[in-house]
């Protein structure tokens, strides 16, 4: 193996371990009327680890989304799941809004390898009740 592809091998590598983890997802909630909220995220693992959260709303219904709660698992290279964790979005998406965006949720430490599923777990029409959990 010559010297030039030894490098660009040990670089690629170096990327893949030390570089940051982001991955890309998609998950559609509807409530008992058939509205749907559909939902795009990613997450951004930096090598120590500190994970941050990316969601996109998209709001195919002409109802105001509030009080919106997501479930977030971890799953690790090892298979281990940890225990979900449930994230209250303080961020109504109103009626004549098509998306709205939510960025830098802190998910807290995960592994660079880990693999995050998120999921809507519940979401309101209405006046928003719901406040962001303390931290």
């Amino acid at each position: 193996m010559s010297l030039a592809k030894m490098f660009r091998l040990f670089g690629i590598v170096s990327f893949m371990a030390f570089g940051l983890t982001s991955a890309n997802a998609e998950q559609i909630y509807r409530d008992a009327s058939g509205r749907t909220l559909r939902m795009y995220y990613s997450w951004d693992v930096a090598p120590t680890g500190a994970t941050k959260l990316q969601v996109q709303l998209v709001n195919y219904s002409s109802v105001t989304w509030v009080d919106i709660v997501l479930k977030c698992e971890v799953m690790s290279f090892t298979g281990v799941r940890s225990a979900p964790k449930e994230i209250r979005l303080a961020a109504p998406v109103f009626d004549y809004e098509l998306s709205k965006d939510v960025n830098n949720i802190d998910i807290g430490t995960t592994e660079p390898k880990a693999t995050l599923n998120c999921a809507i777990d519940r979401a309101g029409h209405g006046e928003a009740t719901l406040r962001p959990a303390s931290r």
